[in-house]
């Protein structure tokens, strides 16, 4: 399963929109510990995670080191 990383999103935000640490997801996509970048597509534990209706919620970019950001930055 994949999650295609938004802008501002974080491994924690992302983690706990799909009911997993952020550990499972920096094991399948061990790059993710350095930052993750905008449009980046993240492998996610399919057996790990509880689907879940997330409704969007607007928020400003985080200033988190992991926090995506455009390529080239």
């Amino acid at each position: 399963m994949g999650h295609r990383v938004e802008m501002g999103e974080t491994v924690m935000l992302i983690a706990r929109k799909y009911h997993i640490t952020p550990d499972d997801i920096y094991e399948l996509n061990p790059d993710a510990v350095h930052g993750i970048t905008f449009n980046t597509v993240l492998q996610l534990p399919a057996d790990k995670v509880r689907a879940k209706a997330v409704e969007k919620k607007h928020s400003t970019a985080s200033a988190y080191a992991n926090t995506a950001k455009p390529k080239g930055f």
